[in-house]
């Protein structure tokens, strides 16, 4: 979407932290350049990571991450998305990208092209990449129906994608373009190592298990809402609405969740367990497997992966 960012990822590694940090950091460096502007990009709030226990839980989120513009009344399907999308038609051989120009050094340590290879959810992966693809799709379509007979039923239409493309990334001010006022702008940064005791166990819960499937959302910077003149920069008039749950786990079925919710509190409850007995100078205590952040910046020790 032109304003934030959703991405439903199997961190195989268990670097989904620094990961979003990389991806963010990079993504606001670069458009900064492109754009002629500076400070920060992203929202500065944490990105709302959810752990996706089951097979209806992940086929519930990579649907809604691929009609969330069809859902925003921007398209009428989600291919027509003229943004960053991932392609049902494109899901099934790898794609070759080239480093972005304007930013990064001609002979720095990036390479020229990368190749992304998307693989199927981890609940799908025993189906052939025809049959993952196909359920894929038919639940896209069903849920592509489902939206445009609420669009008919409140007589609303969709922005289209031509209207979509002329929104623009500068603010016109008396016929000449400016760059947005830095103040306008914020930023997604990546953990840091002088972080309190919650903020780490946070972060450290995002990869608190191998082989998770995540779902991240990332706030960019809201639009102005339907003009026909849009900026990229502009805010709606409406609020987001603050101090609400923020879910860590979702699934479809009742006991994959209470599972799931269950491993966490396990995780939480060892980890401040040893993070007291660190801090009060026990520096042989061993955490918990997947603790993240002071494994990184501090070397603590970690039990082994269960």
């Amino acid at each position: 979407m032109s304003n934030h960012l959703h991405i439903v990822a199997t961190d195989v590694l268990g670097n989904a932290p620094e990961f979003c940090r990389w991806l963010f950091e990079f993504t606001a460096k670069c458009l900064n350049a492109h754009w002629g502007r500076w400070e920060d990009l992203w929202a500065s709030e944490q990105p709302s990571i959810v752990r996706l226990a089951d097979e209806q839980a992940q086929l519930a989120k990579a649907v809604y991450t691929l009609t969330n513009p069809v859902a925003a009344g921007l398209v009428t399907e989600h291919h027509h998305w003229p943004g960053v999308i991932s392609l049902l038609a494109r899901m099934a051989r790898p794609r070759v990208y080239k480093r972005p120009v304007g930013f990064f050094r001609e002979n720095g340590p990036l390479p020229r092209h990368a190749t992304l290879t998307i693989a199927p959810l981890p609940a799908l992966a025993h189906a052939s990449q025809d049959e993952y693809l196909a359920t894929l799709r038919t639940a896209v379509v069903a849920r592509e129906t489902e939206l445009a007979r609420e669009r008919q039923r409140a007589g609303r239409s969709v922005l289209g994608r031509r209207q979509v493309l002329r929104q623009s990334a500068v603010i016109v001010h008396g016929g000449m373009s400016h760059p947005p006022a830095p103040a306008r702008a914020r930023s997604c940064r990546g953990p840091t190592p002088n972080v309190g005791a919650q903020q780490v166990a946070r972060r450290a819960s995002a990869s608190s298990r191998s082989r998770a499937v995540l779902t991240a959302s990332f706030e960019l910077l809201p639009l102005q809402g339907r003009e026909r003149s849009q900026s990229a920069f502009s805010s709606p008039g409406s609020s987001e609405p603050r101090r609400h749950r923020s879910p860590r786990v979702a699934g479809g079925n009742k006991w994959a969740r209470i599972e799931a919710l269950a491993r966490l509190r396990s995780f939480l409850a060892g980890y401040r367990e040893a993070w007291l007995q660190w801090r009060a100078g026990a520096r042989g205590v061993v955490f918990p497997f997947g603790t993240y952040g002071l494994r990184v910046y501090a070397g603590v020790c970690c039990a082994q992966a269960p």
